[in-house]
């Protein structure tokens, strides 16, 4: 990550989960998973993800007013996985800490636009049973980052390293890549 980020004001979504929650956490994971974890090392990043809100107006057919819905998304701005979320999360403008890694996004702003329409639309078709194209108007996008722990363990199934991420706002795993 670039000197320009680390020293400018970044939106860090308000942690629900700390360590101790967040070892809990993999350890009920790998359970799921049958898997023996023991922890080697952990670490904190700053995750990128876009918080958007859409307005949604489903026509109706005459007397009935149009229904107006509307949508909170959070998108991984990395591997672009979409969440739907009931509120904007709590956040505050602050420096990166110091000791705590930047990921970059990789799926640009106007990418995630797109998707949340695309997934706006196909949860209306869904759950609405609507067959026409929804008026859909994205209110807002912001960058905003949210704190991960990630835990590297070994695998007593086979024999490498793994690592697992925990949302501390969330508390839900991320499975990891090398």
């Amino acid at each position: 990550m670039n000197k320009y980020v680390k020293e400018n004001m970044l939106d860090i979504v308000d942690s629900q989960v700390d360590k101790e929650m967040a070892e809990e956490i993999v350890k009920a994971w790998a359970k799921n998973k049958k898997i023996n974890v023991d922890i080697i090392s952990s670490n904190r990043i700053l995750y990128p993800f876009y918080f958007g809100e859409c307005f949604i107006t489903i026509r109706r057919i005459p007397p009935l007013s149009p229904r107006e819905i509307l949508h909170r998304w959070f998108f991984d701005s990395i591997t672009g996985q979409p969440f739907m979320v009931p509120e904007k999360p709590g956040s505050k403008e602050e420096k990166c800490p110091d000791n705590m890694e930047i990921l970059s996004p990789v799926i640009k702003e106007e990418a995630i636009k797109k998707d949340m329409i695309d997934h706006s639309q196909r949860y209306v078709i869904r759950f609405y049973k609507y067959f026409f194209t929804p008026d859909i108007v994205v209110e807002e996008i912001n960058l905003m980052y949210v704190m991960v722990w990630i835990f590297r363990f070994k695998d007593n199934k086979n024999d490498y390293d793994r690592f697992i991420g925990v949302n501390s706002w969330s508390g839900n795993p991320m499975e990891l890549e090398n």
